[in-house]
């Protein structure tokens, strides 16, 4: 727990070595009652990857949970949610897919209508490099203030590495649920580094656990340093 390496990474989590001991001594009562005490963070982690619309990890998880015990009340309700999502992603693909072939040039119908509607021609501003004549007045004019342009945002790279934050043990025997807010900066090696806690409901019970999982993500390369910000919602498992 103090690693949060209860779920995560894959193959070297704690469930994972749990599993695997129950597989040769499926007798032990120490490992079921280690896997049952782990249930409600499985299922927590789970519903956080659901939100997060991260299907892989979703389905890694669900995994686990059945593996860990078939019969558990909520896997039928996660299950139906992720079908969900994974049929939302779907549909989203497909309509990526056909919106080239519905997009289409217009037509000159389309042109010769909005040219009809059009308002009247204005005379066009001088190119910036063909300079204005001014009229003589014997006063002579001010500089024109130079033109400024908007500095265009980088895009914010992709996040390839997930890592759900350990519900912390006391706000889950507590009953608390809250959000936080991480403002952090994306490396061009795609490394997280200065992440800063923005804000946070309730104050100081999710703070380190939203922090350290900051430190784990890991986002596409690319060019130059962005600057974004996270929201992480902790949610008690339904039901």
């Amino acid at each position: 727990m103090a690693e949060s390496r209860i779920h995560s990474p894959a193959g070297d989590s704690a469930i994972d070595h749990y599993l695997a001991l129950r597989e040769h001594t499926p007798d032990d009562t120490g490992v079921a009652a280690a896997l049952a005490e782990l249930s409600p963070y499985m299922v927590i982690a789970a519903e956080q990857a659901i939100g997060q619309g991260d299907v892989y990890e979703a389905d890694r998880l669900l995994e686990l949970l059945w593996r860990m015990d078939a019969g558990m009340p909520a896997l039928p309700r996660l299950r139906g949610t992720l079908q969900a999502l994974h049929q939302a992603r779907q549909a989203e693909m497909e309509r990526a897919a056909r919106a080239p072939q519905l997009t289409a040039a217009p037509t000159l119908a389309a042109d010769s209508k909005r040219a009809a509607a059009a308002t009247p021609v204005r005379v066009a501003a001088l190119p910036p490099s063909v300079p204005r004549a001014a009229p003589d007045t014997g006063v002579a004019s001010a500089p024109s203030a130079p033109t400024r342009t908007t500095p265009v945002p980088p895009p914010i790279p992709r996040l390839i590495t997930d890592a759900v934050p350990q519900y912390p043990l006391s706000a889950l025997r507590r009953g608390i649920e809250g959000r936080v807010r991480v403002a952090f900066t994306i490396e061009p090696d795609g490394s997280v580094s200065a992440p800063r806690l923005v804000s946070a409901s309730p104050a100081g019970v999710f703070d380190e656990a939203a922090m350290a999982a900051a430190k784990r993500w890991r986002f596409e390369p690319g060019a130059t340093a962005v600057s974004t910000s996270r929201v992480l919602d902790f949610y008690l498992p339904e039901g």
